[in-house]
């Protein structure tokens, strides 16, 4: 194992806590008028992501810029299809940056860490109906434990003593929090599958002309979040021009919430459509008016509006913290494992809801911390952290294995129960190649 896998570990670890309390603190700092645009804060966010990586892929290339653009030439622009479908993840991530942003605005950052712990529900079952994923008993049981554990922390209904002091306090909503958690939640889930659909699609062989078979390789980890990055700032890119055009067009004297809301539908929709699907087109208009109406900065003020308005000190740190947070991921899938990585995320929930309590004033209530306790138990279970004995528990039900095709794809998928079921290698492999890294 790589010598920075405990060091990537612990700054995934520690980048996870910080996320919801950074969200909490940068959303309640001012109402929502004043307040920076979602949309521009994920614009600015992609940007340095875009930058961080081509760092990185420069250090990956020997420090050799021509083998860097070689190398983008022949993974980008020379595989254009490719490139061309990862603008449907990039919509979906986009979407998710925003309201997961707008959650934080309304809910506690304890209860939000806990909930957006709910996407694993949501990418267990697309794996199923998108990649006739095999899913054993102790793994649907897990998925019943983590709703289970998700209702009892709503049911707790934990506030935050501070949140009478915080600049947004009328404008609080649990419903709306809620809202924009399940649509996040659903984004990261759905997006997360059809990466791996993707990248799991056969690498196949060229030919030169006259010459021998080479084998195509498959980009690196950078080269991936290169693409990505590029496709949010152009949705960013195209919501605040049409902004602009909105804000500053002839017809309309003034500019409102409601119009910046609507330039918001348009673009990220347009951006929906030009990625060949509708269901992220759809998605994508959904967000993007929630970012319009309710993401302040962007619309209101009367004609106030200017690109990065409202960006305090505390806003670029939390732009930096999401930025290295898309990274760090990458880091950990290619120097650790999926267990330490389950791990990781367990600890860093529990010391985000802990250090709530000073910061927000957060009330640990028992009910709470029951249900905390079981949407962990219930991730480390389906993530094979915590094994349950038995080849009854490691198999696959019947009615499921009946239900799920035998082959997609022309992939051979497992039929009968008696096959043994993929290893943890051979998952870590599946997990690697969503972001183009091939374990030797």
């Amino acid at each position: 194992m790589s010598s920075l896998k405990w060091p990537t570990l612990g700054v995934m670890t520690i980048q996870n806590g910080l996320t919801p309390l950074i969200f909490r603190w940068v959303m309640t700092s001012a109402k929502a008028e004043d307040r920076f645009h979602p949309v521009e804060a994920v614009f600015m966010q992609e940007t340095l992501k875009l930058v961080l990586s081509c760092l990185l892929l420069f250090q990956e290339e020997g420090g050799v810029w021509n083998r860097m653009l070689v190398t983008l030439e022949r993974d980008i622009w020379s595989n254009a299809m490719d490139t061309f479908k990862l603008s449907v993840p990039a919509i979906l991530y986009f979407i998710q940056n925003i309201c997961l942003q707008l959650a934080s605005s309304h809910l506690p950052a304890a209860v939000f860490q806990v909930l957006y712990q709910g996407k694993s529900l949501v990418v267990a079952l697309c794996s199923v109906f998108l990649l006739s994923k095999i899913m054993t008993r102790v793994q649907w049981m897990s998925i019943g434990l983590m709703g289970t554990g998700l209702a009892i922390v709503q049911l707790a209904r934990s506030v935050e003593t501070k949140q009478s002091s915080m600049a947004n306090r009328m404008e609080q909503s649990t419903i709306m929090g809620l809202m924009y958690t399940f649509i996040g939640v659903l984004c990261s889930g759905f997006a997360g599958v059809y990466f791996e659909k993707m990248m799991k699609q056969p690498v196949k062989p060229s030919t030169s002309l006259g010459g021998p078979m080479e084998i195509t390789r498959k980009p690196s980890m950078w080269t991936r979040n290169i693409q990505l990055a590029g496709f949010s700032m152009l949705i960013g890119l195209m919501h605040m021009l049409m902004v602009r055009a909105t804000l500053f067009s002839p017809s309309e004297g003034s500019s409102s919430s409601t119009g910046s809301s609507s330039a918001a539908v348009a673009a990220i929709a347009a951006a929906g459509g030009a990625g060949g699907a509708g269901g992220a087109g759809g998605a994508a208009a959904a967000a993007a008016a929630a970012g319009g109406g309710d993401g302040g900065g962007g619309g209101g003020g009367g004609g106030g509006h200017y690109f990065l308005k409202g960006f305090t000190w505390q806003v670029w740190i939390m732009v930096m913290n999401n930025a290295i947070g898309g990274l760090c991921v990458a880091m950990v899938i290619k120097h650790a494992d999926n267990v330490l990585k389950g791990f990781a995320c367990a600890v860093a929930t529990v010391w985000a809801s802990a250090a709530a309590v000073p910061i927000f004033g957060f009330t640990l209530k028992p009910l709470f911390f029951v249900g905390m306790v079981i949407v962990l138990f219930s991730v480390l279970l389906y993530g094979k952290n915590i094994k349950l004995h038995g080849d009854w528990w490691n198999t696959e039900p019947t009615v499921c294995a009946k239900c799920r095709p035998i082959s997609v794809g022309g992939e051979k998928k497992y039929d009968s129960l008696s096959q043994t079921q993929p290893t943890n290698e051979e998952e870590m492999q599946q997990v690697a190649m969503k972001v183009g890294y091939l374990i030797k």
